[in-house]
């Protein structure tokens, strides 16, 4: 399902493996889990670039949601490197919200931590996306 309005730019759009919000230049991209794989990347990954390309320069904060999430193939990894990459080319603040603890090691190790802003609580994130 896909909602578009013209004027804010704000839409919403959803599948069995994403829930993209757009409004205000705030994007939050809830991936379902609880398993990431590579069919399931293929699809968010093009439903990300999508969205990506409707909200534009007008995007200033990208929350990438894994609240439903306990396994992340490689490829999911990768989904997530390229969601970060993608929001800050177009100038946005990246942050990382819902990592189930048993995600937290890979993303240490990995060193994804670096590369978005945690948000642990809901009360955080919203104080976050107000500021």
């Amino acid at each position: 399902m896909r909602r578009t309005d013209p004027v804010t730019a704000a839409f919403t759009r959803r599948s069995r493996f994403a829930e993209i919000t757009c409004g205000d230049g705030i994007m939050t991209a809830a991936i379902a889990g609880p398993n990431v794989t590579e069919r399931h990347v293929a699809i968010a990954a093009r439903e990300l670039a999508g969205a990506f390309d409707a909200a534009g320069p007008r995007l200033r904060r990208f929350v990438l949601d894994l609240s439903d999430v306990q396994f992340l193939s490689s490829l999911g990894v990768g989904l997530c490197i390229d969601a970060r990459n993608r929001a800050r080319g177009l100038g946005a603040r990246c942050y990382l919200y819902g990592v189930q603890p048993t995600l937290d090691a890979q993303f240490r190790l990995l060193k994804l931590d670096r590369l978005y802003r945690r948000v642990r609580s809901e009360t955080d994130l919203a104080r976050t996306l107000a500021a």
